[in-house]
């Protein structure tokens, strides 16, 4: 393959991702399922690149930065690393590949995002590798990028990327070479996401925040009074749009539904109508205790669950956010099949579901990481 074919491929690769791009892990929609199945994909296709056994090592992905501190917590014999760096590609990625029997049993030294299953003023119960040791949102986009890029070069061979040290520098990274030589030798630049970021901020720009910001109370007002007719249905924090506090509010809801843990209402609306929220606790466990009201020895009776069943859901709250691209006709649809969520109206068996959003995720799946 030649060079040029390679970024193309890769450029395929990752717009492809992008068609379906959601957060990992957190999310109950078609799109969240779909980038969660990529992400978890990039960590066997690391393992097949350095030829290790998927029941013997586990993938935990991070900057090089913080490869560097787990790293001074392991024996140099139980792991081995592969980082974008090393394969000439600037996004900010280092694998590190652990012997499952070495991985450490304290505290990590980075914590939030997902790296707790439950909380306490006074005890933490760490989730399992690797989440335990993958801190904050990851960069999504740039591990399906780097596992693409791997298979890239397995395929046609190491030089497939070449070298980009030869380029030459602008205005501004003459102004600040060393910084920006100590990023670059590290592996921590990652100039995609600087550019995805600038342009992001362009297009809101664009728009105007003031725009932005009426069609979001607009729509926030809309969804707060069709929930408000759900029986059963809870909001927690401001409600009414007739409060003088809703000027304070984001578009982003909080509720239960009486009946339904927060991850079955999650489960239901993608399947009912392919709605995506997130649910549980959001990194927030303290808080979201204390508006659900659990109380002090419910509390530690959910510590022993938590260890004697680590699969088990525990309650919290659902979440549904409203986005730039959203209509009223999104939050109609919304409403409509929560409405039917609380009614308990019937809708596909579990099984054809199960089997259509798999069917969905794989295809997803062989657009992104096909071999050619």
């Amino acid at each position: 393959m030649h060079k040029t074919e390679a970024f193309t491929e890769l450029e395929r690769g990752v717009i492809a991702a992008l068609e379906t791009y959601s957060n990992v892990h957190r999310g109950s929609g078609h799109n969240s399922m779909v980038s969660t199945h990529l992400f978890e994909q990039a960590r066997d296709i690391v393992l097949d690149y350095l030829g290790l056994s998927k029941d013997k090592y586990i993938v935990i992905f991070c900057t090089p930065r913080r490869a560097e501190t787990l790293k001074a917590n392991l024996k140099q014999d139980s792991y081995q690393s592969v980082s974008s760096n090393d394969i000439r590609l600037s996004l900010g990625i280092k694998a590190l590949a652990v012997k499952r029997k070495a991985l450490p049993k304290d505290a990590p030294s980075l914590t939030g995002g997902g790296t707790t299953r439950l909380i306490s003023p006074q005890w933490v119960i760490w989730a399992k590798a690797p989440d335990k040791f993958e801190a904050g949102t990851p960069a999504i986009i740039n591990v399906i990028a780097f596992a693409r890029a791997l298979q890239l070069i397995r395929q046609s061979g190491d030089e497939v990327f070449p070298d980009p040290t030869a380029e030459k520098h602008s205005v501004n990274e003459i102004l600040y070479h060393d910084e920006l030589e100590q990023i670059k030798s590290s592996g921590e630049e990652n100039p995609g996401g600087i550019a995805a970021l600038g342009k992001a901020l362009v297009i809101v720009e664009r728009i105007g925040l003031d725009l932005i910001r009426e069609e979001e109370q607009a729509l926030t007002r809309r969804i707060l009074r069709g929930l408000s007719q759900i029986k059963g249905l809870k909001i927690y924090g401001v409600n009414d749009p007739a409060s003088p506090r809703f000027a304070l509010k984001g578009g982003v809801i909080a509720y239960t539904l009486r009946g339904f843990m927060s991850d079955k209402v999650g489960k239901e609306l993608a399947v009912r109508g392919g709605i995506g929220v997130r649910y549980g606790c959001h990194c927030a466990h303290i808080l979201v205790k204390h508006i659900l009201g659990v109380p002090p020895p419910l509390e530690r009776f959910q510590r022993i669950i938590a260890s004697l069943f680590p699969r088990l859901r525990f309650p919290g709250v659902a979440r549904v956010s409203l986005g730039i691209e959203n209509t009223e006709e999104d939050v109609d649809n919304f409403i409509n099949v929560m409405g039917k969520i609380a009614a308990k109206t019937n809708t596909l068996k579990q099984k054809e579901a199960e089997r259509q959003i798999n069917d969905f995720i794989n295809a997803a799946a062989v657009k992104v990481y096909s071999q050619l």
